[in-house]
């Protein structure tokens, strides 16, 4: 059994239309069971990206401590720590179907790319700069952060 795509309604797995709605059904990429797998691979690399986020940014954070930075590189690093405790928090509230860890991980992954911003540009009054390295380090947390919030991928949520 599927929903359909357009209403919800509960159909055979064979349909070509829904029997509420009346709109055909188009399987290949659009089965529920495809995006649930597609949203189980986001949740586990989200979950694994998350701890990997924290264990960098102690590391990076400990590295510019060790060359004379002043305090604000601590604080950053450590509220970019925190977004990387929360999308790990949001994760696994999605893991378990519910959209409020969807919104939780939204606002920790918007948090993350303004604080990684700020971290990687060095220069906290000078913001107007932004490397290929920095755009590199933040497009998987965009694409993440988009991803989920396709139609498909959010439909799947309570």
């Amino acid at each position: 059994m599927n929903a359909c795509l357009y209403c919800n309604e509960i159909i055979f797995d064979d349909s070509a239309f829904c029997g509420k709605c009346g709109k055909e059904q188009v399987r290949f990429f659009r089965s529920h069971r495809f995006y649930s797998h597609v949203l189980t691979g986001l949740l586990v690399l989200s979950i694994l990206g998350s701890a990997l986020q924290f264990s960098i940014v102690l590391i990076l954070s400990s590295f510019r401590r060790s060359f004379g930075n002043d305090h604000a590189d601590e604080y950053i690093g450590f509220s970019i720590a925190v977004c990387a405790i929360g999308t790990l928090i949001g994760s696994i509230i999605m893991a378990f179907r519910k959209k409020v860890g969807l919104f939780i991980y939204s606002i920790f992954q918007f948090l993350t790319v303004i604080g990684l911003t700020i971290f990687m540009s060095g220069d906290y009054r000078n913001l107007s700069f932004i490397d290929g390295e920095l755009l590199f380090i933040i497009f998987p947390f965009l694409l993440f952060l988009i991803t989920y919030w396709l139609n498909p991928i959010r439909r799947l949520f309570k």
